[in-house]
């Protein structure tokens, strides 16, 4: 669902454009469709010229005045009025033109075609109020693409759920707004909680499963033994993983968060570097890896206040002595 730019988005924008940036370098930046930075400089720009508190302000008040138009609607004459031109197949343009001829004495009962577009669209009966539109066009709710031939949390050996041996992971995905922002991938050694930071530019199963691979090469095989995901569709190409780096991949049960219980911790930790609603495509790769290293470099609870660090750099030196 589309949102209103914020105030930091908006001083974003005006800093970049005082530096020269493009409105296209911005859109492909913030992962918002260049339309939105079109309506934006319409709607809030004054004699030409954006101001990032004055376009804040401007968009207050037009919400404000949405909210008393949308209130009109409560009134039983002008509701019942337009819920008969809507039988009527008229468009909201026409109902809107002919409240201004029928209720022309009162003002409170003239609408605009935009308020009836809202009302079609928040009403408890929107469904059938957007059916009586000439382009009426139901939109679906994209569900997960679930993996095919997923092996269920509930096989996984003891051993992994005791955290009984180094080399167990779990994933998942922090995403930007929009989804077009890119997002971060955080992998978690179950055993150690050492943690690995990835940015992907886009949330596809493609390039997810290929960073994924990229980084735990970067550990020997007997360190990347299992990697257990959610069911999200950016986990659907499983199986190449699998076969990419012998590494044994579960899913968790839907629904059933505490199942990737210390991927769920990191990525609260996580949020204290990266809050939410952050665009990480803005976010350089400095920092992220300096997030990284932070969490890796805290001492923590459940390793005896030693390090993620030194837990599994202490497995990496075992295997080059070995």
């Amino acid at each position: 669902m589309a949102s209103q730019f914020t105030l930091v988005e908006r001083e974003f924008i005006a800093e970049q454009r005082a530096a020269g940036r493009s409105w296209a370098w911005l859109s492909r930046t913030l992962g918002r469709p260049a339309s939105s930075f079109y309506r934006e400089r319409k709607r809030n720009s004054v004699q030409g010229h954006y101001s990032p508190s004055q376009a804040h302000q401007l968009t207050k008040q037009r919400h404000c005045t949405a909210r008393r138009n949308a209130c009109k609607m409560k009134r039983p004459q002008l509701r019942r009025f337009v819920l008969a031109g809507l039988r009527k197949l008229w468009s909201p343009e026409e109902i809107a033109a002919r409240s201004k001829q029928v209720f022309a004495d009162d003002r409170r009962l003239q609408v605009s075609d935009q308020t009836l577009y809202t009302f079609i669209h928040t009403d408890d009966h929107h469904q059938r109020w957007e059916r009586q539109l000439r382009r009426y066009r139901r939109y679906r709710r994209r569900k997960p693409v679930h993996p095919k031939q997923w092996s269920e949390i509930k096989n996984r050996p003891a051993i992994i759920n005791q955290r009984g041996r180094y080399g167990d992971w779990e994933g998942d995905t922090m995403v930007s707004p929009f989804k077009r922002g890119g997002a971060l991938v955080s992998l978690v050694e179950r055993r150690t909680r050492h943690v690995e930071l990835i940015y992907v530019d886009k949330l596809t199963t493609k390039v997810v499963m290929r960073a994924i691979a990229k980084r735990l090469r970067t550990y020997p095989p007997h360190l990347r033994l299992s990697i257990t995901f959610d069911r999200g569709s950016e986990f659907a190409n499983h199986v190449w993983l699998k076969k990419r780096l012998n590494i044994e991949v579960y899913f968790a049960d839907p629904g059933k968060p505490w199942q990737r219980g210390s991927n769920e911790h990191m990525n609260g930790l996580v949020r204290q570097y990266f809050a939410k609603g952050t665009v990480f495509r803005t976010v350089s790769p400095e920092r992220i890896a300096k997030a990284q290293d932070s969490l890796n470099l805290r001492p923590r609870k459940c390793l005896n206040f030693q390090t993620p660090h030194q837990a599994l750099f202490e497995q990496r030196y075992r295997a080059i002595q070995t």
